[in-house]
């Protein structure tokens, strides 16, 4: 569920929320979305929103209270294949 903490962490860094369309962009799916908030860790409302003279409406999506556990618990430990990866990027140097 590696997937769904990083939308929880995205949704918990947002005060209001962030809409559909910003999930999508940020490479989260529907089915995520779905799933996150069939298991009560984030709410999706429908908005109207005015841009441009035009009213549409638009999909947010929240945390819960019940979605800000799991962040405050220690995170996912990277596995030995990821952190050799890690290691092997290339630091910037201030100089």
């Amino acid at each position: 569920m590696l997937a769904g903490r990083r939308a929880l962490e995205l949704l918990a860094s947002c005060r209001d929320g962030c809409t559909e369309a910003i999930m999508l962009a940020r490479g989260f799916t529907i089915k995520q979305m779905v799933e996150l908030t069939r298991a009560g860790l984030a709410t999706a409302k429908a908005e109207r929103v005015v841009g441009g003279g035009k009213t549409i409406e638009v999909a947010r999506v929240r945390i819960t209270e019940a979605g800000r556990r799991p962040l405050a618990e220690r995170p996912p430990q990277m596995t030995k294949k990821a952190q050799r990866a890690r290691a092997e990027i290339p630091r910037s140097r201030a100089g």
